[in-house]
């Protein structure tokens, strides 16, 4: 498995890495399933932690953009809303889940007897969706602009060589994971950082 080891180097020390703990998925998971925009303290008390011990988790995930801060109607209060990033990073893992656990097509796609994934003809474009999918295989990130200028063929192609590493990395050898589309950006792993460091540069 060098390449999958290879990949993960890459993605890991990519400009574009996210390390996600545990406690920031479960925050994220508990504001999502919140009926309504929880309090930072009800967060805390959630997970039987003290208030500060929640406040760092809640910030990285602020600055990737999964949930905003927004006052309650006492200021006092500090309101963690989820955004739409948030929403579509939760699907998007759950997409994937299902799919390594069955090792199934989604649904706008099939998989061949000779493990080709191909597109549906019920198959509908979903820039956002394509976007988090090549998120999620550790690809330097694509823009919505950019997936907005690709032909539906390309978007099709994108989503099934992403699909397809996802399942092979998964241990299901009998996928056929097709060429990287050239639509795809290559992730430089160095860039952004000091070359002998490797430390992030201002």
């Amino acid at each position: 498995m060098p390449d999958l080891i290879d990949r993960a180097v890459a993605w890991v020390t990519s400009p574009a890495y996210i390390d996600f703990t545990t406690r920031q998925l479960a925050i994220l998971g508990l504001v999502l399933d919140a009926p309504q925009p929880p309090k930072v303290k009800e967060l805390a008390a959630r997970l039987n932690l003290v208030k500060p011990v929640v406040t760092r988790p809640i910030t990285v995930l602020a600055k990737h953009g999964f949930v905003e801060r927004q006052r309650g109607e006492d200021r006092r209060d500090c309101l963690i809303v989820p955004t739409i990033v948030g929403q579509l990073f939760r699907s998007a893992v759950a997409e994937c889940a299902a799919v390594l656990e069955h090792g199934e097509a989604p649904g706008d796609y099939e998989i061949t007897d000779d493990g080709v994934m191909r597109p549906l003809p019920s198959w509908i474009r979903d820039n956002e969706a394509t976007q988090l999918r090549l998120m999620l295989e550790a690809t330097n990130v694509t823009t919505l602009e950019e997936i907005a200028t690709w032909t539906d063929d390309q978007v099709k192609e994108a989503d099934c060589w992403a699909w397809s590493v996802h399942l092979s990395a998964a241990d299901h050898d009998d996928i056929q994971v097709p060429a990287r589309p050239s639509s795809i950006p290559v992730a430089d792993p160095m860039a952004g950082r000091h070359p002998i460091t490797g430390e992030v540069e201002a």
